[in-house]
């Protein structure tokens, strides 16, 4: 059997019906019976549309988590280009590409709004699908089972146990981790697409703040949002912008930084796009900008009012720099080669 690529309402549906067919489907992902596509801009819708408001109050936000991690752990990173086909919702278009380039089946439970093709699926469609090939009834299968393991990690490291600032500090320095949570994050080296944005990145914010009170900072550095020897959380940024010079220390930055960048890579996605939103948001961080390299965006994040607002921009924009006055950066030179 194929792939799949699930559209957001096949998970949103799966998590509000937990005994209804596309729960069934997510189940079997989940059990890797099925092999799941993401791309970047799918992990992002996922990530938008199950923190608002009406599904949060519903879904247990927990299994979410868990679900992002699985995504994390297995989901199969694939890349495309945007087809020319028409689409009653352009929104749709992304999910048909990807399965389109990754040879997988798309499920949807709205199969009127994409091109009439076998490779597209409502869940009923793909559960007869798969008893046919397997001689079986049909499977209903119910929510994932809370205390099932999605996650594989490093054997040194106890998952069940939250971790400190103090123990992360004990660490090998040759294991790099985040620490969100209480919940250790294995970095891997970025590749080399990812470290030319950030070079590029670098260039442009450090040639505008020269001789100016605000500072750049790269990777590795610590960020820590309390200054207590016990928090639990720790991350590395790609970029920061601080503007406090009593914040700095000699691993980092104590307290929000200004401006944070995290620069996407299929290992770190769901962790940028959910768990980090989610932090920098809660811990005042002014600004927070996402670089998608799979299509060449910018999404750029100001708090106001404790929500962030997002602006989307492409390669041929200037994106402003909300929290540093008159400072604009050339996209196009931003991703150039």
């Amino acid at each position: 059997m194929k792939g799949v690529i699930l559209d957001t309402n096949i998970i949103v549906s799966a998590f509000l019906s937990p005994f209804g067919r596309p729960a069934a489907v997510l189940q079997l992902v989940i059990q890797r019976e099925l092999d799941i596509y993401v791309t970047t801009a799918i992990l992002l819708e996922y990530e938008q549309v199950l923190s608002r408001s009406k599904f949060k109050e519903k879904i247990d936000q927990s299994k979410v988590r868990r679900f992002f991690d699985f995504l994390y752990d297995y989901g199969i990173k694939t890349v495309h280009k945007p087809s020319i086909i028409p689409f009653l919702d352009e929104e749709d278009r992304k999910f048909y590409d990807a399965a389109k380039k990754a040879n997988a089946i798309l499920v949807t439970g709205n199969k009127k709004h994409y091109p009439n093709e076998q490779f597209i699926m409502s869940p009923a469609e793909l559960l007869l699908c798969l008893n046919d090939k397997h001689d079986e009834s049909e499977k209903i299968v119910t929510e994932p089972d809370a205390d099932q393991d999605l996650e594989v990690r490093e054997p040194q490291i106890d998952y069940k146990r939250k971790y400190t600032y103090a123990d992360y500090l004990t660490w090998d320095d040759d294991l790099r981790y985040e620490l969100i949570e209480g919940v250790p994050y294995k970095m891997l080296t970025p590749p080399v697409q990812h470290q030319r944005i950030c070079g590029n990145l670098l260039f442009a914010l450090g040639t505008f703040l020269k001789d100016k009170t605000c500072k750049v900072y790269a990777a590795l550095f610590d960020v820590r949002f309390t200054s207590d020897i016990d928090c639990n959380t720790v991350v590395h940024p790609d970029i920061i912008v601080s503007c406090d010079e009593s914040k700095m220390d000699e691993a980092g930055c104590i307290g929000a930084p200004d401006l944070i960048i995290e620069v996407l890579s299929p290992e770190t996605a769901t962790r940028d796009l959910k768990l980090k939103y989610d932090l920098y948001r809660k811990s005042g961080v002014r600004e927070y900008w996402i670089i998608d390299l799979e299509y060449n965006l910018v999404y750029t994040f100001v708090l106001k009012d404790g929500h962030y607002y997002k602006t989307p921009y492409d390669e041929t924009d200037t994106a402003p720099v909300h929290v540093l006055e008159g400072c604009e950066i050339n996209l196009a030179e931003v991703f150039a080669d």
